[in-house]
């Protein structure tokens, strides 16, 4: 028994969006960071710099301590950042995600234990 038109063309468009789809997930994962340059390892204090090729990280002041929430300062040619974990007796982990369009210095703020917000 022969398919009929119309289950040919889903088999096709089904091909097609499997194509797409896998396509997509090749291309995000080549455009990714190595995972030496991925991970920033930023010291729980105030203060404390850390260099990213030409790039300056800044962990500034503690705002509030008990809610962990601290400013994050980035240069111009800046990258920008996702903070994957904020525990008080260790480091912050910050990830980097993409890289910024140069322009003037960014400023975050990072919230949170399991959380992490930007403004």
């Amino acid at each position: 028994m022969k398919p009929n038109r119309s289950q040919r063309v889903r088999v096709i468009v089904k091909a097609i969006v499997l194509f797409c789809i896998v396509l997509l997930g090749v291309s995000l994962a080549s455009c990714r960071f190595k995972p030496g340059e991925t991970t920033l390892y930023i010291a729980n204090e105030s203060g404390y710099h850390l260099d990213i090729y030409a790039d300056t990280v800044y962990l500034g002041e503690v705002l509030y301590p008990n809610f962990n929430v601290f400013s994050l300062f980035l240069g111009s040619h800046a990258k920008e950042v996702t903070v994957k974990a904020v525990r008080p007796d260790e480091e912050i982990v910050v990830e980097l995600t993409r890289t910024l369009v140069p322009s003037e210095p960014y400023h975050w703020y990072i919230y949170g234990v399991d959380n992490s917000d930007f403004f």
